[in-house]
C-alpha cells in the first residue's frame, strides 16, 4: 500500500505562486490601465474593512480565511503574446514541465532574489498546510483512502489561504494588520516611473516586458 510522507506531498502541488509583479501584470481578469493608485489604495483599504468582522483593525485567522481577499496584486488583465508558451507547455511531458519550471525558478531567483525567497517560503508553507489538511486521521502520511477523497481544489484554496496567514503574519502576533497583507497599489506603483499616481498604458508595456526578460 502506498502512502504519501509530508516531502513527497509537493508532488501534488502545482506551481500556484507567482511573484507580486508578475501576477499584476499577467493573465485573467481585473484591471486595465490605465490604472489610478490611489482608487486603488481605497479599494484594498474598504475590502480589508469588510473583511474585518469585529472592527478592531486586525483580521484574525478565522476572519482571514473568510475573507474575499487577493493573496496577491489584482490582475492587469493584459495578456501579451503567451500562446506559443502555453502550447509547448500543454505539449511538454511531466518530467518535461517540471525541468522548465525549475529552471524558471533559477531564472528567476537570479533576477529577482528577495521575491523569490518570499516564494519559497509560501511554497513551503503552502505544501506544510495542505498536508495537514489531507492528512485527516493525523498520523503522519495520507494514506490512499484520504488521497482519493480528498477535494484537491477545496483543499489547495484552503491551504492557500492558511500558508498566506503564516507568511503575511511577519510579527508573529497571531493577526494580520492592513500594512502585513499585500498591496495592489504598492506594487504597481513600481510602474509609474513618472509618478503620477497613475500607471499607464505604455509604463505597463514596458514593465511586461522587463519581466519578461528578467524570466527568460
Amino acid at each position: 500500500m502506498s502512502y504519501l510522507t509530508h516531502n513527497r506531498i509537493v508532488i501534488l502541488i502545482p506551481s500556484l505562486f507567482m511573484s507580486a509583479n508578475a501576477g499584476a501584470m499577467h493573465h485573467g481578469k481585473g484591471l486595465k490601465p490605465p490604472i489610478n493608485l490611489a482608487q486603488l489604495e481605497e479599494q484594498a483599504s474598504a475590502r480589508f474593512n469588510e473583511a474585518d468582522l469585529d472592527g478592531d483593525g486586525l483580521l484574525s485567522k478565522t476572519e482571514f480565511a473568510e475573507a474575499d481577499l487577493p493573496m496577491q496584486p489584482a490582475r492587469s488583465g493584459w495578456r501579451g503574446n503567451g500562446k506559443k508558451q502555453r502550447k509547448q507547455h500543454a505539449d511538454a511531458t511531466l518530467e518535461e514541465r517540471e525541468a522548465q519550471l525549475e529552471s524558471r525558478r533559477e531564472r528567476f531567483a537570479e533576477a529577482n532574489p528577495e521575491q523569490a525567497a518570499q516564494r519559497e517560503q509560501m511554497r513551503a508553507a503552502m505544501e506544510a498546510e495542505l498536508f495537514k489538511l489531507m492528512d485527516t486521521n493525523a498520523d503522519g502520511q495520507v494514506d490512499p483512502e484520504e488521497l482519493s477523497q480528498a477535494d484537491k481544489r477545496t483543499l489547495r484554496a484552503q491551504a492557500h489561504k492558511a500558508a498566506a496567514f503564516v507568511v503575511f503574519d511577519s510579527n508573529d502576533d497571531g493577526f494580520l494588520s492592513l500594512d502585513e497583507i499585500p498591496n495592489p497599489a504598492e506594487r504597481l506603483g513600481q510602474l509609474d516611473k513618472n509618478g503620477d499616481g497613475t500607471v499607464s498604458r505604455r509604463e505597463m508595456r514596458k514593465g511586461m516586458a522587463a519581466l519578461r526578460k528578467a524570466q527568460k
